[in-house]
């Protein structure tokens, strides 16, 4: 990646002492006060798109209030074959209104006024703080568009994690591009002509074991455009554009389990077995170890706990069926990773779940966990098409004024000696299509 400096470099200037020309001026213009959120927000919401690519190829649109409204097409007209002068019935295409709530991202920083006399370069205090701050904003829009869950965390939008249900595959296996076929295919199917609107997300690690499979395979490895006139490398013609949202890093470790009471769904004094992820700012990790509880007598229901997770957005909970055997837990439920006050203010760690689910929500789970060992990880392939697929909207201050920038810099009143900042984004990520996007878990690159 490149350094973060250089990317803040915009206006025709080259090189970070560009963007100290640009603050040192509106310093000089505010006459040391605060600098002007109407001449940074471009930079910072080009840096925020430097460092989130799926969020650079998405269209971004305005809301009309909290909530935005869209319809979503379910039906096309019908089409018939007929004779010359035959009366053509009529047909329309029919929708269904859908309607996301607007989500809020916040970053704030500042830089004091002994830091600003110690080094004697305000602005380069400054702009690290504030690259610094888009960048934390530019991974959070990056983990919502992805992994993000509403149903766990209110204060989340839902992710292509939640909104892929039709193309979700399973391999559980080294990659091979007939996974990838697997991926286009229905999509094309689907009714996408167009494939310069699809993109597939995954590690560099994968880019590269891919790489290597159509040299293998003597397929022509083609670079393309992407967002922002990006050159990437690609398959079949769409890009192959690499993100670390799609590759674990980390294990947690294994939960404790207890008797949870009489309430549940659970087979009575039941034998269970538990494994759980965090899902970081970077996606799901790799799964824990393996915990099994046998309830006891007329006990139908778990208390399932962990150790919190540094980072931790959401942890997904694995679990078996009744007697199941080791490593078989399917997907049981997302949960928060924080807690909050009525304000929704962060107060805590979320460090324990109360299940009673009966067996059949697990034999109707599709996802296993990915596992450590095997180093297991995912690829994503989204159509960023906003006509039918993935759109970003929303984008109010709180005066609900429409923002022209992905993201808005607030500058805030001075009661110590510091100058500080705020960057906001009220944003809802719209998924119209379920059917033009694909997900496959638990690959590998070895």
């Amino acid at each position: 990646m490149d350094n973060i400096f250089d990317l803040l470099a915009k206006k025709g200037k080259e090189g970070i002492e560009g963007v100290r020309e640009d603050l040192a001026l509106q310093l000089t213009t505010a006459e040391g006060g605060v600098l002007s959120p109407e001449s940074l927000e471009p930079i910072i919401v080009e840096l925020v798109r430097k460092l989130s690519p799926l969020v650079a190829g998405i269209t971004v649109v305005q809301s009309n209030g909290k909530t935005h409204e869209f319809n979503k097409r379910t039906a096309l007209p019908e089409a018939y074959y007929e004779g010359e002068n035959a009366a053509t019935p009529s047909s329309n295409s029919t929708y269904a209104r859908v309607a996301v709530p607007l989500k809020i991202i916040h970053a704030k920083g500042g830089v004091t006024g002994f830091q600003q006399a110690a080094s004697k370069k305000f602005v380069d205090s400054f702009v690290k703080e504030m690259s610094g701050s888009a960048q934390s904003m530019a991974w959070a829009i990056e983990f919502g568009v992805m992994w993000g869950n509403a149903t766990a965390d209110q204060y989340q939008f839902d992710g292509a994690d939640v909104y892929i249900s039709t193309n979700r595959l399973d391999k559980n296996a080294v990659i091979s591009l007939r996974f990838l076929d697997d991926m286009i295919d229905p999509i094309l199917n689907a009714g996408v002509v167009d494939r310069s609107t699809l993109a597939f997300y995954l590690s560099p690690q994968m880019l590269s074991k891919i790489s290597t499979l159509q040299t293998e395979a003597r397929i022509p490895v083609d670079k393309v455009k992407y967002a922002g006139g990006l050159e990437m490398q690609s398959y079949r013609g769409i890009p192959l554009v690499p993100t670390s949202f799609t590759r674990p890093t980390s294990q947690m470790s294994a939960p404790v389990l207890a008797d949870g009471g009489t309430s549940g769904a659970m087979v009575t004094a039941g034998t269970y077995r538990y494994k759980i992820a965090a899902v970081t700012t970077f996606g799901e990790q790799w799964i824990s170890d393996e915990t099994t509880i046998t309830l006891s007598a007329g006990q139908n229901q778990c208390d399932v706990s962990w150790t919190a997770v540094t980072g931790a957005r959401l942890y997904k909970i694995y679990r078996t069926v009744n007697g199941g055997a080791a490593d078989t837990e399917k997907y049981l439920t997302t949960v928060a990773a924080k807690t909050y006050d009525g304000s929704g203010s962060i107060t805590g760690n979320n460090t324990s779940y109360k299940d009673g689910a009966a067996d059949s929500v697990i034999t109707a789970s599709v996802d296993y966990p990915l596992d450590f060992t095997n180093k297991d990880e995912v690829i994503f392939l989204l159509d960023l098409d906003a006509s039918k697929s993935i759109e970003i909207a929303g984008l109010r201050n709180q005066q609900g004024e429409q923002v022209k920038n992905l993201i808005q810099m607030l500058p805030l009143a001075r009661t110590k000696d510091v100058e500080e900042f705020l960057l906001v984004s009220y944003l809802a990520l719209v998924y119209k299509g379920d059917i033009f996007n694909a997900m496959l878990r638990r690959v590998r690159v070895a």
